[in-house]
């Protein structure tokens, strides 16, 4: 569940000696490519690489290290071959700080305009946060942004802890293992705005709407580290 839950992690694997590749050892796949083991890392890995040999070892490790942790985080994999495995050499590591980006994404000030203005004429707006809220350290933000807009709040499954459940805009949560006042509460906003959400079947009770979400009519906004996810399961306003 890593990939899924934007979790950084680092797998490391054995795999056959470079020289026996294709040989179809019995730690390897080779059916219809030689080693095909790093294909079943790809659909849940960031990233994957090999090692051909030890002196490849601290670059990748830097490369790994940045994918993992930069931007929506998740696992990555790095396969050693055997006689890799088996191999010295001196190399230089360099402080991880230098080989990860440094700052964070902003969005364009012309979508936070119409965001704005989107919320200013919301009747019954609620805010709906997910694991990018705890990912992303972005608790402070949102509770001030509710605060601000005077704005109830419900989590979804990975984002429980993501606001104070003692707050007095606390709603409770959504989907299919969320309270009734938080499903009422959102399926009867008018504008939902989603920080870190990637509104799953599991937080959007298999999107039967009107159970936990009325979009459309309901207006999104939706906030989310990763352009892949803004839109997907909901058209946003």
């Amino acid at each position: 569940t890593a990939y899924t839950d934007s979790t950084s992690c680092m797998l490391i694997t054995g795999g056959p000696p470079t020289h026996m590749r294709g040989h179809g050892l019995l730690q390897e796949l080779e059916r219809y490519t030689d080693n095909d083991f790093p294909k079943i890392a790809e659909a849940v890995s960031k990233r994957h690489w090999t090692a051909t040999r030890t002196e490849e070892m601290p670059f990748i490790m830097h490369r790994a290290f940045s994918s993992m942790l930069t931007g929506r985080p998740g696992p990555v994999h790095i396969e050693i071959p055997m006689d890799v495995q088996a191999e010295a050499a001196e190399v230089t590591l360099h402080d991880l700080d230098q080989r990860i980006p440094v700052g964070k994404v902003f969005p364009d000030p012309e979508a936070v305009r119409r965001a704005a203005e989107v919320l200013r004429e919301a009747k019954r707006p609620i805010i709906v946060i997910g694991g990018g809220v705890i990912t992303g350290e972005a608790h402070q933000e949102v509770l001030a942004l509710a605060e601000t807009w005077k704005t109830p709040v419900v989590t979804t499954w990975n984002g429980k802890g993501g606001f104070p459940e003692d707050h007095a805009l606390f709603a409770g949560s959504v989907g299919q293992t969320g309270t009734l006042c938080g499903n009422k509460m959102a399926s009867s906003s008018d504008v939902i705005l989603a920080v870190g959400c990637r509104f799953t079947d599991w937080s959007s009770s298999s999107y039967a709407k009107g159970v936990t979400f009325s979009i459309p009519p309901g207006r999104l906004i939706h906030i989310d580290i990763d352009p892949h996810e803004i839109g997907k399961n909901y058209p946003v306003a």
